[in-house]
């Protein structure tokens, strides 16, 4: 697999992070988003959907998911299932994920990027997404990641109007999104 390396930038870890789907000691899914990344632009979707629920939803801003009305939709989201994503890049404080579609490749990237595996991970069905907030100057856009042999692989979501999936029901309807340290 090739190199990602026009990231320019380090991963910063904060607090660690459990499995997703219960609300255990930490509180709500939301609140334990916020404890891992402090000015996440949370964004809702329909459970077993990958597609936001609102328009405009690339507009959004921080400061839109703290008015009392966001707060309680959140709330309501989350009791009925639905799931949440991430809004990529400079709104959330840059906050990117590298999204892969095969679990091999997901391993291969650790094996080869160490600092990555310190780093948060989401998995769905399949592969896996490795979260990192950036430092520095990176490409705030969505591409696509290849293999050596030319075969698409994944993902990299670093903004320009793209979101990530963290919680919720996977579009299978059987898998959980499931997140870790």
């Amino acid at each position: 697999m090739n190199k990602v390396s026009k990231n320019g930038g380090r991963s910063r870890q904060t607090l660690p992070a459990n499995q997703v789907g219960s609300n255990g000691a930490n509180g709500s899914v939301v609140n334990r988003i916020y404890e891992k990344w402090p000015r996440a632009v949370i964004v809702t979707m329909l459970p077993a959907s990958k597609g936001p629920g609102i328009r405009k939803w690339q507009k959004t801003t921080f400061d839109d998911t703290q008015t009392p009305k966001s707060k309680k939709h959140l709330a309501a989201v989350e009791r009925r299932g639905g799931n949440f994503g991430i809004l990529q890049g400079s709104p959330s404080d840059n906050i990117i994920a590298i999204d892969f579609d095969v679990d091999s490749e997901l391993e291969d990237f650790l094996a080869k990027h160490p600092f990555a595996r310190d780093s948060w991970t989401t998995r769905g069905s399949r592969g896996g997404q490795i979260w990192l907030h950036m430092e520095g100057k990176y490409p705030e856009e969505k591409f696509n990641l290849y293999s050596d042999e030319g075969e698409p692989i994944g993902e990299w979501r670093g903004g320009g109007g793209c979101q990530s999936v963290v919680w919720g029901l996977h579009e299978n309807r059987v898998d959980h999104y499931s997140w870790s340290d």
